[in-house]
């Protein structure tokens, strides 16, 4: 058990934005499904016209697609493999910048 727990000690960054993407992600679905898709797509995605601003903007770079789970599944997936082998190597100021710089 030991062995566990040093090992997600040294992996916490990575593991947190994990649960931060999931849970984005578990926000995304539930503004689709109580709001609607047009709500959600303002919301979370920049496919508006270029004059008119919408949160999507702020938010799409860390939103995923809401239709299937391939892509938050995927970047999850990355994410738990990269980030676990770099992250006690290279800190976690790095892999926030290899994240979301």
């Amino acid at each position: 058990m030991g062995e566990v727990l040093g090992w997600v000690r040294r992996r916490r960054l990575t593991l947190s934005l994990i649960v931060l993407f999931a849970g984005w992600y578990g926000l995304q679905l539930s503004v689709l499904t109580f709001f609607g898709e047009g709500v959600a797509r303002w919301w979370f995605y920049f496919d508006k016209p270029p004059n008119m601003v919408s949160p999507g903007i702020m938010f799409g770079p860390i939103s995923h697609n809401m239709s299937t789970l391939t892509h938050i599944g995927g970047n999850v997936f990355f994410l738990f493999v990269a980030g676990g082998v770099a992250e006690p190597y290279i800190g976690e100021k790095k892999i926030l910048y290899v994240v979301f710089g």
